[in-house]
């Protein structure tokens, strides 16, 4: 039953950057990547360390390793900006496990760190494709271009 509730809830963030991108379409259309960006990072690390239990659930299925092995590098890149801040911040003691209620800290500053990250990747494909668009409609015949 653990499990299960784990895949639900892991699943269940997926929503947040859907909502994201969904809103910031109808919305802020030129912002969508900026929305859509911080969304994934907000959710990125809980997820990642979710794929283990939606692994566990399809060893039946054979395709069970599938997410265990794609977990493994997420879960590992995504978690240490919050373990090394914890301890530049003295909220973890260098060498130690994280436990209990450390987890909750560790990720929301995951959530921030990577909201971050991912939000300015997202302005810079924004700015890219805001300026593409310019480009088009200055000059309308470069969509009939070939590229050589």
């Amino acid at each position: 039953m653990y499990d299960v509730l784990t895949v639900v809830a892991t699943l269940s963030l997926a929503l947040i950057p859907t909502t994201a991108y969904w809103l910031g379409k109808r919305l802020l259309p030129e912002r969508v990547g900026l929305l859509t960006g911080t969304g994934v990072g907000l959710v990125v690390a809980p997820v990642s360390l979710g794929l283990y239990a939606i692994g566990m659930l399809l060893i039946p299925f054979g395709i069970g390793i599938v997410p265990m092995l794609i977990r493994l590098p997420l879960a590992t890149v995504h978690g240490i900006p919050g373990m090394e801040l914890m301890t530049t911040l003295g909220l973890r003691a260098e060498g130690t496990i994280v436990q209990g209620p450390q987890h909750t800290v560790m990720g929301l500053i995951n959530g921030v760190f990577w909201g971050l990250v991912y939000g300015g990747v997202g302005w810079a494909l924004d700015r890219h494709s805001l300026a593409s668009r310019r480009r088009m409609q200055r000059d309308p015949t470069m969509s009939n271009r070939e590229d050589r």
